[in-house]
């Protein structure tokens, strides 16, 4: 809680506007101290728009408030993009849509992406085949100990 101090005391000056605690500014105030010092009214939060592009080069749609309540990114057809709203988190705003500037450079980053595959691609299509060659391995050795093969 921000409080004004009305009397000089060893650590600070009448007149000094700082915060403490709660349960503090309340002692404070009661004993006439201090006195509570409202906040500050906060600039109205907007939201940043714009389109940039992921590591592999597809474009993405993304938006953020000035008093970083949230981030807002969408990744999918220009079609369903007016759909989106930026949504405040913290109550600070309501929601916000993309402005027509803004979908039309998406639309255009969109239609001209060129994305690439890295070594990311090869390596989820090995994870996917490895559960298969350890049920396979795990077949021939029970196959190898046991002399029969496994039944499920």
């Amino acid at each position: 809680m921000h409080v004004e101090i009305l009397a000089d005391t060893p650590n600070n000056k009448k007149g000094d506007k700082i915060h403490l605690a709660a349960d503090v500014s309340r002692t404070l105030i009661a004993l006439g101290f201090a006195r509570e010092v409202p906040p500050a009214p906060q600039a109205p939060a907007t939201v940043g728009w714009g389109v940039k592009f992921d590591t592999f080069g597809n474009p993405m749609l993304v938006g953020s408030c000035s008093r970083g309540c949230g981030f807002f990114r969408f990744l999918g057809k220009p079609e369903s993009a007016h759909k989106n709203f930026f949504q405040h988190s913290g109550g600070c705003g309501m929601p916000v849509a993309i402005p027509e500037d803004i979908l039309a450079k998406y639309k255009r980053a969109y239609g001209e992406a060129t994305p690439t595959a890295t070594g990311d691609d090869t390596k989820l299509v090995n994870a996917r085949a490895i559960p298969n060659a350890i049920d396979r391995n795990a077949d021939a050795q029970f196959e190898k100990v046991y002399g029969r093969t496994r039944r499920w």
